[in-house]
């Protein structure tokens, strides 16, 4: 009601200045900038993802070109729990031909080295490498793709959080266009 009492003194004191006219064409644009402008990610999101019979289709979907996607990740004293996230939403991908490629530049106290080795023993698909000094994020990034063998890389951050379908559309579009390099 606060916010309503502010745009009705706002909008009273625009029309006593302003005319009948000016106030209808600025209400008008106010209204058609709202219902055409940009669309939270947040609320977007949940409309627009697959259901679990989708999900389901996907994960045995077999494409005539099954890329291999490598997805690169550079970490430095990342919190577990964050790198847990990212995993996990890997492992949840329908689209199975991929490797989580992650360079560990904490340098060479680095709280990461068990929970890696164990984490790369649990699913072959992710791989690690690191270093004994502290990398930037360029150089760690470099390091990381220079242990993929994939044919695209994807670009990820320590605490990103993937959808299950993501890798899933991507070699669904990568199918519709075999000529495409990135």
């Amino acid at each position: 009601t606060k916010k309503l009492l502010k745009y009705y003194k706002k909008g009273s004191r625009y029309l006593k200045n302003h005319g009948m006219r000016a106030f209808l064409h600025k209400a008008l644009k106010k209204v058609e900038a709202k219902r055409n402008g940009p669309v939270e990610y947040q609320k977007w999101l949940p409309k627009h993802l697959p259901g679990r019979a989708e999900l389901i289709r996907q994960k045995n979907e077999t494409f005539p070109y099954m890329p291999k996607f490598s997805v690169v990740v550079p970490l430095y004293n990342t919190p577990e729990v964050f790198l847990t996230e990212l995993i996990e939403s890997m492992r949840g991908q329908t689209y199975g031909n991929w490797e989580l490629c992650l360079s560990d530049g904490s340098g060479n106290n680095s709280p990461l080295k068990d929970f890696l080795e164990k984490v790369c023993r649990e699913e072959p698909r992710i791989k690690y490498t690191h270093s004994v000094i502290p990398l930037k994020i360029s150089d760690n990034t470099n390091k990381a793709i220079g242990i993929a063998t994939g044919d695209f890389i994807v670009f990820a951050d320590h605490d990103d959080v993937l959808t299950e379908h993501a890798l899933y559309e991507c070699a669904r579009l990568v199918n519709g266009h075999r000529d495409a390099d990135m």
